[in-house]
């Protein structure tokens, strides 16, 4: 299997990201972060916030702060990893400006950075 990168969280866990997923979902579905790898590596590696995913027990999402330079805007980069396989395997990441409907505390903080 050909990975564009494998990391470790702050948890000191293993986080892929699958060159698959980021050719044939991540980039043509969120166009704005192709060419930002080190942006999403970045995120997993030192997120503000990993929360547990509002839907589903086997995902955790990674947040943090980011700027792109197609907007003048701060926004969330949202990061979304699947543990169901035993190592992390990131399925989605994206920015958005709608955090209030993009993240929850509701099902729990797994990790906030000091």
């Amino acid at each position: 299997m050909s990975y564009e990168f494998s990391t470790r969280d702050p948890l000191d866990r293993e986080i892929v990201l699958k060159t698959k997923t980021w050719n044939n979902h991540i980039v043509p579905g969120h166009p704005e972060v192709a060419g930002h790898l080190d942006l999403i590596k970045k995120t997993v590696e030192d997120p503000k916030y990993i929360l547990k995913d509002r839907r589903r027990d086997t995902r955790e999402n990674y947040l943090d702060l980011c700027s792109l330079p197609h907007t003048q805007n701060l926004q969330v980069i949202k990061v979304v990893v699947d543990f169901s396989a035993g190592i992390g395997s990131i399925v989605t990441a994206y920015p958005t400006e709608r955090i209030r409907t993009q993240a929850s505390t509701q099902r729990g903080v797994v990790y906030e950075r000091p």
